[in-house]
C-alpha cells in the first residue's frame, strides 16, 4: 500500500511553495504556500490525507483500498488544480501583468499521486487502467479548454506562442513518427538478418550498441561535416533540405538511435519461437519464407511491437534535442526557457512531450494486446 507517498504528500502540503508569485515576467519571483493561498482547502487536503493514511493503513479489502486510492487520487488533482486557477485569476484580476506559475510543491504532490496511481492501477485489466488514465487527461482538458487555467503563466506563455507551438508540435510528431517509420524500415531487414546468420548477428549488435553510447550532442556534431559537404556538392541534395543543420541530421541520428530495440526485438521475437513448432511446419511441407510469414513473425509479433513501442518512446524524447541544431520541435521552448531562465516556458515544452510518450504507450500497449490474443489463437 502506498502509505509513504501519502505521508510525503502530508509533508509537501506543508514544507514546499505551492505556487511562485511574479510581479512581472522578467522579475525575481516569491514563494506561494498553500497555507496562504486557502487555509480552509489547505486543511481539508491534511485531513483527507490522514484519512487516506488510515484506509491504506488498516483496511485489509485490497479492492476497496484501490478504488479509494484512485478517488482520492482524481480529486487531489482536480482540486489542486482548482486552487491554483483561482489564485491566479485572482492575481491577475489585481496586476495584468503579473504572473503565477506552478511550483515544487504542486509538481510534487503530482509526483506522489501518480506513484500512487501507479500502485492503484497494478494488476488492473487493460481496458479499466486505460480508461482510468483517459478520465485523467479528459478533466485536465476540460480544465484547459474552458479557460479556467488561462491565467496561470504556462497556458499564458502558450497564447503567446500558439502558432508557433502548433508549428513546432507538428515538426516534433513528423520528425519522431518518420524516425521510427524509417529505423523499422532498416531494422526489419537487419533483424531477419540476424536471426538467420548468428555470426553476423553478434556483428550487428556490435555496431548498433556502439551507436547507442554515442552521445546524442556528439552525433549531430559528427553528422554535420559530411552533410555540409554533401550539401555544397550537390545542388539536387541542396534543394532537398540536406544540409549541417536542420531536419536532415536530427533524421539519421533518429534513426540510428531507434534502431537497435526494434531490430534486437525481431531478432529476439524470432528466435525465442518454440522449435516444436518450427519442426511442425516444416514437417508439413513450408518453405523458410512460408515459415517466417506464416508462422515466426506471427508468434513473434508482440514482441517486435514491443520493440517499436520502446522506440518511438525513446525517440519522442530524443526529438527535443533536435532543436539545438534547428530542426525544431518542442525543444526550441525547453532550450529558449532555460536561456530566459523561465520555468513555465520549459513546461510547456516538456508537459506536451510527457503527454506524448504517455498516449504513444497506451496505444502501442493496446496494439500489443491485440495481436497477443490473436497470436495466441493461432498457436492455440
Amino acid at each position: 500500500m502506498p502509505i509513504v507517498e501519502f505521508v510525503f504528500i502530508g509533508i509537501n502540503l506543508y514544507a514546499f511553495r505551492f505556487l511562485s508569485y511574479y510581479p512581472n515576467r522578467i522579475a525575481a519571483n516569491k514563494p506561494v504556500f498553500l497555507s496562504n493561498i486557502s487555509p480552509i482547502f489547505f486543511l481539508v487536503l491534511e485531513i483527507s490525507v490522514l484519512v487516506a493514511i488510515f484506509i491504506n493503513g488498516f483496511v485489509t479489502k485490497s479492492n476497496l483500498v484501490k478504488i479509494f486510492n484512485l478517488l482520492f487520487c482524481f480529486a487531489f488533482v482536480n482540486l489542486l488544480i482548482y486552487i491554483s486557477a483561482e489564485y491566479a485569476q485572482k492575481v491577475y484580476i489585481e496586476n495584468h501583468i503579473a504572473r503565477v506559475s506552478l511550483s515544487f510543491g504542486f509538481w510534487l504532490s503530482e509526483f506522489f499521486i501518480y506513484l500512487i496511481l501507479l500502485d492503484s492501477l497494478k494488476n488492473m485489466n487493460g481496458f479499466w487502467k486505460n480508461l482510468v488514465i483517459s478520465v485523467f487527461f479528459v478533466t485536465i482538458f476540460i480544465f484547459l479548454f474552458s479557460g479556467f487555467l488561462n491565467n496561470i503563466d504556462i497556458v499564458r506563455e502558450y497564447y503567446e506562442r500558439k502558432n508557433q507551438f502548433a508549428r513546432e508540435l507538428y515538426m516534433h510528431i513528423w520528425l519522431s513518427l518518420g524516425s521510427v517509420v524509417a529505423a523499422l524500415l532498416l531494422a526489419l531487414p537487419l533483424g531477419l538478418l540476424a536471426y538467420r546468420k548468428r555470426r553476423i548477428s553478434e556483428k550487428i549488435f556490435a555496431v548498433l550498441n556502439v551507436i547507442q553510447t554515442i552521445p546524442s550532442i556528439a552525433m549531430f556534431g559528427i553528422l554535420m561535416v559530411p552533410l555540409s559537404y554533401l550539401s555544397s556538392r550537390s545542388q539536387f541534395l541542396a534543394r532537398l533540405g540536406v544540409a549541417g543543420i536542420g531536419y536532415a541530421p536530427a533524421i539519421i541520428a533518429l534513426v540510428l538511435y531507434a534502431m537497435l530495440p526494434i531490430t534486437r526485438n525481431i531478432y529476439t521475437g524470432l528466435k525465442n519461437v518454440p522449435s516444436h513448432l518450427r519442426q511442425a511446419s516444416i514437417g508439413m511441407g513450408m518453405n523458410n519464407n512460408q515459415l517466417l510469414f506464416r508462422v515466426e513473425i506471427p508468434l513473434g509479433i508482440t514482441e517486435i511491437l514491443t520493440g517499436i513501442r520502446i522506440s518511438l518512446i525513446q525517440t519522442i524524447g530524443n526529438t527535443a534535442l533536435a532543436a539545438l541544431i534547428g530542426a525544431g520541435g518542442l525543444g526550441v521552448f525547453i532550450f529558449q526557457g532555460l536561456g530566459e531562465s523561465s520555468n513555465s516556458l520549459i513546461l510547456l515544452g516538456v508537459l506536451p512531450l510527457i503527454v506524448m510518450a504517455i498516449v504513444a504507450d497506451i496505444l502501442m500497449q493496446i496494439i500489443i494486446s491485440l495481436f497477443a490474443g490473436k497470436s495466441y489463437d493461432k498457436t492455440g
